[in-house]
């Protein structure tokens, strides 16, 4: 698996740095160095912890494109930590992240990526919260690419096709399996084939095979048929009917499936979609409204549908984020400087702010979100809360310390948070957020665990390529469970120079 790893990384990265010759003008390619240095008051994260110091170099590439046939990001770190007291805990591995996209051929072919590489807390119910500098346990890491081609015709009339083929690799190590997934999806459309009226089709198929026979492998597909009607314009009905089939019991079974759903595209910056299906697990459904403004940016988002581990990519939401500050800095006429800012505040914020959720089991995701993101001249205020429901499907794994359907039928995981970005002077800002959540798992057993996160820190420009800052944070989770109590306060002082 880690050759396999290295050649798509390699793979990956030849893709993100294709073509500079064409198309130099719109390639950002920037060295970084990092350096850190945090005084904890429990480096255990356990209830009765100890103090220690440890220092951080991380050396790093990032990588940016947004024209031409190659569009997507890559950033990498070589993170290498050394602890004061107990060098049993000294470590250097890979973050990174990454999205990419290709058109091999004008129109018609092209070719997706998406990369990770992190060290996440994979519990909602114990250990280190989100985002935290010092989560760098070995058995959390996961790696995960995947890479596939994506074709996109119109065969006749005002039809659209697409069909599209994902592979993921997904390594985890400890007691999470590494898996690989391939994943097709093909679509037929006509929504404008009878005026108002139109029709369409979709086929997927998903096939996931495990590295040990510790877990059986797993096959779903799914075929529907669809008419859409439009009453009026910028309005969109919908109504579906298929079948779908599985294996996440004992067997393989079918069922007929029934959809309904509408969009309207009340403005280029207000949209609105939802959808709901009646499911082998139930209802099913889909809502996302979202809507900006010169200086705000509005979003709420609801789902219930079938997800595993090979769907996390927070890589992407920061992605979506990054957008949208970019977006509502369209007072900023330069484009590099435009994005720069944008890409400050999205590191001042601490990044993706979701819990990541890692287990061997498939499960029912019931998730509800909405941020807001408001943007001053100099000042970013966001706040954002989040509910997720996550019910296993199929057999409970052995029990191991990792995944929590080892112990548990259902986790819910209630979030809120806030943050402020501040421009204290053209050279320096400062930041604080605060995110509370609650979790509970039911089911084979039942525990608690209630998390409060505060951060607080102030950064400054030292020189046209170099910045430096000191940062606060403290954390304290209350739980019912094995070793969910602990507080923490830590402080660190960083120093980062781009080349």
């Amino acid at each position: 698996m880690g050759a396999r790893v290295g050649c798509n990384l390699a793979l990956f990265s030849l893709l993100m740095s294709a073509g500079g010759g064409a198309f130099a003008q719109s390639t950002t390619i920037q060295p970084t160095l990092l350096g850190r240095l945090t005084y904890t008051d429990n480096v255990e994260a356990s209830a009765i912890g100890s103090s220690d110091w440890v220092t951080e170099i991380s050396p790093g590439i990032s990588m940016r494109r947004e024209s031409g046939r190659l569009n997507g990001f890559l950033s990498a770190n070589l993170r290498s930590l050394s602890y004061a007291r107990d060098s049993d805990r000294n470590t250097t591995f890979l973050a990174l992240a990454g999205r990419g996209e290709f058109e091999a051929m004008k129109d018609f072919l092209f070719i997706d990526m998406d990369a990770r590489v992190s060290r996440d807390n994979g519990s909602a119910l114990s250990g280190r919260g989100t985002n935290d500098l010092l989560d760098v346990n070995k058995d959390n890491e996961t790696r995960q690419f995947a890479l596939g081609p994506r074709f996109e015709f119109r065969p006749f009339g005002t039809s659209e096709g697409q069909v599209s083929y994902r592979y993921n690799w997904f390594n985890g190590s400890g007691d999470i399996e590494s898996r690989e997934v391939g994943d097709l999806d093909a679509r037929l459309t006509d929504q404008q084939a009878f005026g108002r009226f139109g029709w369409g089709l979709a086929y997927q198929r998903e096939d996931t095979s495990y590295s040990t026979s510790s877990f059986a492998d797993v096959t779903r597909e799914k075929y529907e048929g669809l008419l859409y009607f439009s009453p009026v314009q910028r309005v969109r009905l919908s109504a579906g009917l298929g079948r779908e089939s599985n294996d996440f019991g004992l067997g393989s079974e079918s069922y007929t499936t029934k959809s309904a759903g509408v969009e309207w595209a009340a403005s280029p910056r207000t949209n609105l979609a939802a959808s709901v299906e009646d499911r082998f697990f139930g209802t099913g459904y889909n809502f996302d409204f979202t809507h900006r403004r010169a200086r705000s940016s509005w979003n709420l988002a609801a789902s219930r549908d079938v997800s595993s581990s090979t769907n996390n990519n927070p890589s992407a939401e920061d992605e979506l984020r990054y957008r949208e500050f970019y977006d509502a800095l369209g007072s900023i006429g330069d484009p590099v400087e435009r994005a720069s800012e944008a890409r400050r505040l999205l590191e001042e914020q601490g990044g993706n702010s979701a819990f990541l959720f890692v287990s061997n089991s498939y499960f029912v995701n019931e998730l509800l979100r909405g941020s807001v993101a408001l943007i001053g001249r100099r000042s970013v205020l966001r706040f954002d809360l989040q509910r997720s429901e996550r019910s296993r499907l199929g057999a409970a794994p052995a029990t191991n310390t990792q995944d929590d359907f080892a112990n548990y039928d259902t986790v819910v995981d209630n979030s809120v948070s806030a943050s402020l970005a501040h421009r204290l002077t053209p050279q320096s800002s400062g930041n604080v957020s605060l995110r509370y959540s609650e979790s509970e798992g039911t089911g084979l057993n039942q525990s608690t665990t209630d998390r409060t996160q505060l951060l607080i820190g102030v950064t400054t420009r030292l020189g046209p390529s170099a910045s430096g800052g000191v940062a606060y944070r403290y954390q304290r989770a209350d739980g019912t469970g094995e070793g969910a109590d602990f507080t923490e306060n830590a402080v660190t002082a960083n120093l980062g120079i781009r080349f």
